[in-house]
């Protein structure tokens, strides 16, 4: 992953749990999505503060391993008894079929190369094993983006279509898996309350791209707000594409 996502995500140790909204219904709808039963070994990679793994974790008959990139979040993370580790999802230094039950809430659109990184993470599933995961896709933070292109203000992370997570997961030998994208919207008083929530949440990063000016940045609210305001606030709305399945070879 890019050093500056596991940079934003350090700031946002503090911020996080009261910031991400969203990701606390993605990671129910996670949970919900993984069954009743015992999960046995469980890797979660982007366990960040634990949203999901406080649901996850009490379900588990061997060990829980959460996995994210940032040491701070990790240092945030409230569940007793899992076992922390501080790494790129993207390379996982762990053995293949090492578990029965990969995990995966608002993470993994961080990802630069999923193509070969979803095959290495599920890699570690053994034989049958079950996964869930939950991604960002295109359509993610639409009014905001807007803004910013026709403002020439900054960047934000680029994101894949739902579609092309799904090709990835069907090429993959043995995998069966069912679909679903789900669309949530926060609504904001003002722009820079927007923009606030983003950084709270560790989204606020763009790709690395120079910070713009000052007056870009009044340009960028001015447009947003102009654009979407209306009597409930200004919108913010996130795409999720949730997958359930199973490891078959």
């Amino acid at each position: 992953m890019d050093k500056g996502v596991r940079r934003a995500f350090d700031r946002a140790r503090d911020t996080y749990r009261e910031a991400a909204r969203v990701q606390a219904e993605v990671a129910v709808e996670c949970a919900r999505l993984a069954g009743d039963g015992p999960l046995g070994r469980v890797l979660e990679i982007g366990a960040g503060c634990g949203l999901l793994t406080e649901l996850l974790a009490p379900r588990t008959a061997g060990p829980y391993v959460a996995l994210d990139l940032s040491p701070a979040m990790l240092g945030a993370l409230p569940v007793p008894g899992v076992l922390r580790l501080a790494a790129d999802g993207e390379a996982p230094p762990l053995r293949p079929g090492s578990f029965d039950f990969l995990a995966s809430a608002s993470a993994m659109q961080w990802f630069v190369r999923p193509e070969v990184a979803l095959p290495a993470c599920l890699d570690l599933l053994r034989p049958g094993g079950g996964f869930v995961l939950a991604l960002f896709t295109e359509g993610t933070l639409a009014e905001p983006a807007w803004a910013a292109r026709v403002s020439g203000f900054g960047s934000f992370w680029p994101l894949r279509p739902a579609g092309a997570y799904e090709s990835m997961l069907a090429a993959m030998p043995g995998v069966r898996f069912q679909t679903e994208v789900r669309e949530y919207t926060l609504h904001f008083p003002a722009a820079r309350e927007a923009m606030r929530s983003l950084r709270r949440s560790g989204a606020g990063f763009g790709g690395g791209r120079p910070r713009p000016d000052k007056g870009r940045y009044r340009a960028f609210l001015s447009a947003y707000e102009e654009r979407y305001g209306g009597e409930r606030g200004l919108p913010l709305t996130y795409r999720a594409v949730f997958f359930r399945g199973v490891l078959g070879r």
